[in-house]
Order: structure tokens, then sequence, then C-alpha cells
């Protein structure tokens, strides 16, 4: 109400001028009971503007909107300018032109941002502007990892990591590969078993016969990582027996998984098409009920894909399946995924560092994924959170969740805190699902951290590789006949040694030692 457009009474005049007063006084006092345990919130202090490039594409959001960044603003006192990439070619233009924002959010180029004249080094900033910050020593260690000037700073710190030891001890389970399928097909078809490859290829005839007009599988982000895993082929560059390294390819069981999955495309369980189209489009067809399942990920992926497909089919339901044998692992070798690195473009580093540092405590960590506590959640009795029945009902439903909450701004969740965030919202069978995965879990940072520094030798035989094998593996998959699958796979493991994959085999041994010490 506008009151300057009325003409009240005194009386009322009087009355309003005591609720706003008693308003205030309640507002200020739920501020500051918010504010309790948080030393970054500025509180009655103007908001800072920082500027952010998300370098990627696939983002879901480009909006520092909704419940969850709006009261990390509220706490701060830092509001977030997004851009988000258009391409994979973006960052790499902007770090060549100089033309950079405050903050950069990225899991690549991260050598090139740490140097001293492109970012600052976190650790100066640390002891000019927030000295009481300790920052956990492997999180450094890890960061360190990207620096190849020797000067001994770090300029971001990864997020999604924890030790082997904190996964022992506290994990309910990990984002890893998995089968997501049309759970309410499988009832029609009377659940027939699914415990390994060959039950997964009976039920993939029966769909094809039973549902013409469906596509058995399809995939997106994921690939085909499932059937690698349950071959035992490493889903990762390396693999380690015996604590030897070795690259994938020269897995015992890789022209076994070839072989798999080219019999799998002969036989019209998967086309050709699905490696030309965007993880959009190809998620898309299961949500629009044209395939009956696909790769995905544990975590939300496998009960919100079931939700989204109910907006065609209304019985739609998902299931998370396992196909594992006794040589399967889903290897973790991650040191981290990625870090924010504060640009000498800056224009207010202090903000930033401050900014940070709140994010990297328990409370930013859990704020950003988990909500507010007490309101979207409280910690249950097994160590997991216990959310709210609005929090869930918006969960179920992946674009109206990000409109509401917008929980993508993880900028320092270790893998655990985000795990758990995704698991503790679904319905206990999918837990129950993703823990049967857990003694299959094999956890070695070490060989994350032994892959060869960007400028190396080793690593441009690392990135030529990447690229042989990619689209050679596809050739093997597309094959029409026997004859054409051993020409590429003969070809695949021929141009491997030309390249030098035994060099680089050598290469990541001999680093292995030393990075098996720092993370034991």
């Amino acid at each position: 109400m506008n009151y300057q457009t009325y003409h009240l009474e005194e009386k009322m005049k009087k009355r309003i001028v005591l609720i706003t007063a008693l308003a205030l006084v309640i507002g200020s006092m739920v501020y500051a009971a918010g504010q309790k345990g948080s030393s970054q919130a500025q509180a009655g202090s103007k908001t800072t503007e920082l500027s952010m490039f998300v370098n990627f594409s696939w983002y879901p959001t480009d909006s520092w909107t909704g419940i969850i960044p709006e009261e990390i603003t509220r706490r701060t006192g830092v509001h977030i300018n997004v851009t988000r990439a258009v391409d994979g070619q973006q960052l790499g233009l902007m770090l060549a032109s100089g033309d950079l924002p405050d903050l950069v959010y990225t899991d690549v180029l991260l050598e090139r941002l740490a140097d001293e004249s492109v970012s600052y080094a976190y650790n100066k900033l640390i002891q000019q502007y927030t000295p009481d910050w300790k920052v956990d020593n492997m999180l450094v260690a890890n960061a360190r990892l990207h620096n190849q000037s020797g000067d001994n700073n770090f300029y971001f710190i990864k997020n999604n990591f924890n030790t082997p030891q904190e996964f022992k001890e506290k994990a309910h389970g990990l984002q890893l590969a998995t089968l997501i399928t049309r759970g309410d097909i499988q009832d029609v078809l009377g659940n027939p078993p699914l415990n390994t490859l060959n039950d997964w290829s009976n039920l993939m005839a029966t769909v094809k016969a039973k549902y013409p007009n469906l596509i058995p599988f399809t995939f997106a982000n994921w690939g085909t990582q499932p059937f690698k895993i349950a071959h035992g082929v490493p889903d990762t560059d390396f693999g380690e027996e015996n604590g030897k390294a070795f690259y994938h390819i020269n897995s015992p069981y890789y022209k076994d998984y070839l072989i798999y999955m080219n019999q799998f495309y002969r036989k019209g369980y998967m086309l050709a098409d699905n490696y030309s189209l965007s993880a959009t489009d190809a998620e898309a067809l299961f949500y629009n009920g044209q395939t009956f399942s696909k790769s995905g990920a544990s975590g939300f992926e496998p009960y919100t894909s079931g939700v989204q497909a109910q907006r065609v089919d209304p019985k739609a339901y998902s299931n998370n399946v396992l196909i594992l044998s006794p040589r399967s692992k889903y290897y973790r070798v991650s040191t981290g995924w990625a870090g924010i690195a504060i640009t000498k473009k800056s224009k207010n580093p202090e903000a930033a560092i401050k900014f940070m540092q709140f994010m990297w405590t328990m409370e930013g960590a859990r704020l950003a994924n988990w909500g507010r506590e007490g309101i979207e959640w409280t910690m249950g009795s097994n160590n997991m959170p216990v959310f709210s029945k609005e929090w869930n009902d918006a969960y179920a439903d992946t674009p109206v969740f990000d409109k509401k909450y917008n929980g993508n701004w993880y900028f320092s969740a270790d893998a655990i805190t985000e795990f758990d965030g995704r698991a503790a919202a679904l319905p206990p069978e999918y837990l129950e699902s993703y823990q049967k995965m857990m003694p299959y879990a094999y956890i070695c940072p070490w060989l994350g951290a032994a892959m060869p520094q960007s400028g190396s030798a080793e690593r441009d035989i690392f990135n030529k590789l990447i690229d042989m094998v990619k689209s050679t593996e596809t050739k093997c998959i597309l094959a029409e006949n026997d004859t054409e699958f051993n020409r590429y796979y003969n070809e695949l493991m021929s141009n491997a040694k030309t390249i030098g994959v035994d060099k680089l085999e050598v290469y990541v041994n001999a680093q292995l030692p030393k990075y098996r010490a720092m993370y034991q």
C-alpha cells in the first residue's frame, strides 16, 4: 500500500507505526538468529556484486535466483552475476584475450588459471584478509597438482573430493555409472532377473519384440560405462591391478566389452544415431517415452527420470539396475572436480575470498546443497539430512526444484555431502540400491594425481589417445560385421602403440609411489 495516497485517521496511523516498529524488531531478531555461526555475514552492509563465468555449457541454470542462492547472499552480502559458457572454447579465448570476470568456475584449463599473472593466490588472500581460515592440507595438495610454475601457491580449491578413508568411514553411496529402466514396463514383462550381462541382453530382446516402437537402450553423458564396469574394464582412463597402472584399453576384458557392445548394436538394441545426439536430446528420448532404458548416474537421476517420464505416461517410474560381476570395479580416481579462481580482474578480491571462506565452511556447503537447516532439512539419526515435504515434492521435478531452490551452486561440496543431499530426498529403495554398489567402489585418487601435466610430452600422448580411442571405439561398436569389427579393433590397438601408450604407462607407474603415499 502507498500510504501517501490515503488519508488515514490519526489512530490508524499510530497503529501502523506500532506494527511497523514491531515488525522491524522481530525481523532484526530473526535475521540475527540466522546469522549465528556465519562469520561472513554482512548484516546492514551493501550487497557486493561479483561476476562469475561458469565454464559448463550444460549447467542447468545461469541465474543467481531461488531460495538457496538468495540465502547465500543474505549470509555473505555477495550476489553473483552469472554468465554460463556457450561452448567448450569460450574460456580459452577469454584467457587469451585477458577478458575475465571476477570469478571463474571450471574443471578444465586449471593449469592456465593457476598462474599469478592470471589469478590471485588463495594463500596470499587468506593471509591478508581471512587469516583464521585454515584450508585442509589435502585440498591444498590437490590444487597444487595444477600449479606448473613451482611457486607453491594454490589458486582454487576443488570440490567433490574425499579421502579414501573418509569414503570408507562416512559414505552412504557414490555417484557412479548405472543403468536406469522403465520399471513399469519391467512389471508388465514379469520382472525377469537382471544379474548378468546375458540377463540384460535377454531383456533387451524381449523389449524389442514386445515394444517395437521403443528403443531398448540410449545413452547421454554416461555413455556405455555401465557395460565397461560389468565386463571388468575401467571406466576411467587408467586402471590398476596388483599395484600397477594400465591404460584401460589394455585391460584383458576390453575386447570382450567391445564385442558385447557391437552385438548389442547389430541386434538393434541401440541406434547409431545416438552418437550424434546432444545429451539433452538423448535424455529427452527417455522422458518422452521413446526408450526403455538409458545409462546415468546413481543419485537423483534413477528416480527423477521416471518422474519426468510421467508427464507423457502417468504409469511411468524408473529403476536403478545393477549389472555387476566379481571383476567389476567402480573406479574413483578424482582429486576433485572443479574450482573457483579469483582472477586478477576481480574488482573486490577481499569480498571474493571472504565469500569462498564462507562457502567452504560446513554451514556454507550444507546450505548450498541441502538448503536452510531447520527449514529444508534436519539431521537424521543416520547422519543424513531429513528433508521437508516441500523440498521432497519439488525435488521430484527437476525444473520445479531448480526454479524454486536452485541448489546448483555447490562450489565447495565434498562428494559425500553432495551425494547425501541427492539420495536422502529419494524413496528408500534407491538408497538401498546405491549401497549395494559400494563394495565394488575402488577409491584411488593417486591414479588421478599421476596423470601427466598439461604441456608435457606425456600429456600430448594422453590427449591423442583419448581422441583416437573415442573415434575408433565408436567404429568398433557400430561395425556391421565381424570382419569390419576386427579391422577397427586391430587399428585401435595398433594406433595406440604408435601414439605411445606404452610410454604413457611407464610414466604413470613412475609417478604412482609418491602419490599413493600422499593419499593412503
